[in-house]
């Protein structure tokens, strides 16, 4: 039996992806510079040109090879501390609050993403 929490938790997670999968699938297809961004923020939990190693169903293989966005990294302890001493670096250094450190983090995610994106190795399309 699953609580009325949880179901809604599921709910709206699996509607927003439901909403926005055309457009992350649009934005991950692209070849340039966004479509490289995108492809660092929206990996797939599957590479494409990986076979796994047990057999899988083709809707579960499918569903495993498209793009989605994974906060995954932010669920460990090391991570949570980095963040924490980040913001009181930046508190005690800068005088910045809690809307200067979202800022800051948000710049940072993007410059992240950016040079990730120009150092990323072209894809060799075999025939």
């Amino acid at each position: 039996m699953m609580c009325c929490k949880c179901f809604l938790y599921n709910y709206t997670s699996i509607s927003i992806f439901v909403q926005f999968e055309f457009r992350i699938q649009q934005l991950y297809g692209r070849t340039d510079i966004v479509g490289k961004m995108s492809k660092i923020y929206f990996a797939a939990p599957l590479s494409p040109s990986k076979i796994p190693s047990s057999p899988l169903r083709p809707e579960v293989l499918e569903s495993l090879r498209t793009p989605r966005i994974s906060l995954r990294f932010l669920a460990s302890y090391q991570t949570l501390l980095y963040l924490g001493i980040m913001y009181i670096f930046l508190r005690l250094s800068f005088g910045f609050g809690t809307f200067g450190y979202l800022l800051v983090l948000g710049l940072c995610i993007l410059l992240y993403g950016f040079f990730g994106a120009l150092t990323m190795k072209q894809e060799v399309k075999v025939d």
